[in-house]
């Protein structure tokens, strides 16, 4: 507060400003576990990543999730053409089941390794039926300078 001139101003704190214009997020407890694996060799590299989330939110609310992932390319054409597969598994907080991201594409590369054009079809399959939930096409850009 401060007094001017007999008159008594009231001035809420910044505390109470940001609490206003900024709403308390509600607590959350959250613990993650994951890892990779990546080997190489000749013409044919080979990727994997898993991971699972568990977390309790304020009232305890308790929600779990995993996925996982593999990832196979092998080299047709050296620094031309690459053949990539992907495939994995998940499960998200809120979902009843499970789905199946399958992923193949291919892999152009020019200039050596500094440009390279990526083609890829995705299919998220359910795994109650097989049946494609969703599904699109991908073609990615990327300059290495």
């Amino acid at each position: 507060m401060a007094a001017v001139d007999g008159l008594i101003v009231a001035s809420p704190s910044w505390e109470q400003i940001l609490l206003d214009r900024y709403p308390r997020v509600p607590d959350l407890r959250t613990v993650v576990v994951g890892g990779d694996v990546a080997l190489e060799g000749w013409r044919v590299m080979a990727m994997g990543e898993g991971f699972w989330r568990w977390s309790e939110e304020f009232g305890g609310v308790q929600q779990q999730a995993w996925g996982a992932y593999g990832q196979v390319s092998g080299v047709l054409v050296r620094q031309r053409l690459e053949l990539t597969a992907r495939v994995g598994a998940m499960r998200l907080e809120g979902e009843a089941a499970a789905h199946l991201p399958l992923e193949p594409g291919l892999n152009v590369y020019a200039f050596g390794d500094h440009a390279k054009i990526q083609v890829r079809y995705r299919c998220d399959l359910s795994s109650g039926d097989g049946t494609c939930l969703s599904q699109g096409g991908d073609l990615q850009a990327q300059l290495w300078f």
